[in-house]
């Protein structure tokens, strides 16, 4: 494990590596955020918890976040290059 962090790498690979990441997060934070909204709308208004609503908020949170770390890591590749 301290092999992989101990490991160099340089600015332009550090941030693809994050692009990447974020890119694949904002991905699945979409289907999963539509995912749950699909099994939360396809029940009963009434058996709808607090919880469960706020949890999708949340979801959809951590999505918006890994879309703004792509475009900072977009950015930084544009600088360095």
């Amino acid at each position: 494990m301290t092999a992989i962090f101990s490991h160099r790498m340089t600015a332009s690979l550090r941030y693809r590596t994050v692009l990447v990441l974020a890119v694949l997060s904002f991905y699945g934070g979409i289907g999963a955020s539509l995912t749950w909204a699909y099994v939360l709308y396809s029940r009963e208004a009434p058996n709808l918890d607090s919880k469960v609503t706020t949890i999708l908020v949340l979801m959809l949170a951590l999505t918006g976040v890994s879309f703004l770390m792509a475009r900072f890591a977009k950015k930084r590749l544009r600088t360095i290059a």
